[in-house]
């Protein structure tokens, strides 16, 4: 199948502003491997059995997904607090026997909490098994992208990305239950707008794909946050300059909503973050007809390829584009001075662009907070690991360790979330 790759802003602009129809989302794409075609299949039957109740005003505006983030601060502010005093209890020996020890915490967390943020479930049990198997399955995916004969050469990792991609998919219909019985105790919320006026499987398919989107993007950045941040000791104490300037007397967990703002060298640090570890492993678009695309033929049919790596990497568009530096966007935060706003898209743009990327970028910056006010780290990779090569397929740091330890001047307490270990719907997501 022809594919092209673009990287240049003007033809990313074109490409993931549609340009009228020229350029849209395949159809079905993602799901032409026949693992997860079977796991869609195994349950979109009983998925068009089962009842809906939906708002039918549809889906709503960002600003809509902003108020629930301010609504749930407190919630995202303990959350980052208690992950990272579980990556601050790993032992070296934790590490050693398993090299997906911080991954797995950090995956597990976020997981658990946007469960909460989203779906107002806190089943941590069952948060931290779904979470896993999203972390299992997406890198299995990543390679049948790349390479859809390859579970030829994998066929027992097949079969467990099947198993991981059956349970997704049983929990994404289960949170749907969940959802309505929310909705028939009078506690509709974002995503129930967010979903709209759908089918039974459309419904489905819009719950379990927020579900995968908002367990896979923020975990990975989270990740590489530590890894900057232990790599670069000026910026993690320029945050906490930063922070003492903001708090004053009072400690990071009395931070509000209202501090966020101000924290604009935390977000330049988070946002050079994601430019230069995108979550998004690659962006895609179909030409919907015969176009000419910065001088060469497009025919119609041809997948065009976005690699957001790449395209943050252009050095007509980046100056050291391969170097960490938080100041270039201290002047521009949405471009980074970049030519064109098109040049960073670590969530894509256009149309389709994460709806979900100012909560994202907001629990990444209460994180930075946290993690620079009360932590020191060490990071370190098995080799061969070289960071300026080209990230693994699912953008993940596969294999990090972070010796995590508290700072003496910054004692605070971790006030745990009173949540039940078992989800508030009699209906909860079974595995």
């Amino acid at each position: 199948m022809p594919f092209v790759v673009v990287t240049d802003p003007d033809s990313v602009r074109r490409v993931l502003g549609g340009d009228g129809g020229v350029y849209s989302k395949p159809k079905y794409f993602g799901y032409r491997s026949k693992a997860v075609k079977t796991a869609v299949a195994s349950q979109q039957k009983a998925a068009e059995l089962e009842t809906a109740e939906l708002d039918e005003k549809g889906d709503v505006s960002r600003r809509a997904l902003g108020q629930l983030a301010q609504d749930k601060f407190q919630v995202i502010l303990v959350s980052m607090g208690e992950l990272l005093s579980r990556l601050e209890g790993l032992t070296a020996k934790d590490m050693e026997s398993d090299d997906d020890a911080v991954i797995g915490i950090v995956q597990s967390g976020i997981t658990r909490l946007n469960l909460r943020v989203l779906f107002d479930y806190s089943d941590s049990r069952r948060a931290d098994d779904i979470g896993m198997r999203i972390l299992h399955a997406g890198r299995e995916f990543a390679q049948e992208m790349v390479n859809p004969l390859g579970f030829l050469f994998r066929p027992f990792a097949v079969v467990r990305f099947l198993i991981d991609a059956i349970a997704i998919i049983r929990f994404g219909r289960a949170l749907g239950r969940h959802l309505d019985h929310l909705a028939s105790a009078g506690a509709k919320g974002w995503v129930h707008s967010w979903i709209g006026k759908v089918g039974k499987v459309g419904k489905l398919g819009k719950v379990t794909g927020l579900v995968m989107a908002s367990t896979q993007t923020v975990p990975t950045a989270t990740l590489w946050l530590i890894y900057y941040l232990s790599e670069h000791p000026h910026a993690l104490e320029t945050i906490r300059e930063e922070l003492r300037q903001i708090l004053g007397e009072r400690k990071i967990s009395e931070m509000s909503y209202d501090d966020l703002k101000p924290m604009v060298y935390t977000e330049s640090v988070v946002r050079e973050t994601l430019r230069l570890r995108p979550p998004f492993p690659v962006l895609v678009k179909e030409c919907q007809r015969d176009d000419n695309l910065a001088g060469l033929m497009i025919p119609r049919g041809t997948s065009v390829y976005i690699v957001p790596w790449l395209v943050h990497q252009n050095a007509k568009s980046w100056e050291e584009p391969e170097n960490f530096r938080p100041e270039r966007f201290l002047n521009a935060p949405e471009s980074g001075g970049a030519p064109s706003s098109f040049a960073y898209v670590p969530f894509s743009r256009g149309s389709r662009m994460c709806g979900g990327y100012r909560l994202a970028v907001m629990e990444l910056k209460i994180f930075v907070a946290r993690f620079a006010y009360q932590y020191d780290c060490e990071t370190s990779f098995p080799p061969p690991f070289e960071p300026g090569y080209f990230p693994p397929l699912n953008m993940s740091p596969l294999g990090m360790r972070a010796e995590i330890s508290r700072r003496d001047s910054a004692a605070d307490v971790v006030v745990g979330l009173s949540s039940p270990s078992t989800s508030s719907s009699s209906d909860s997501p079974s595995q």
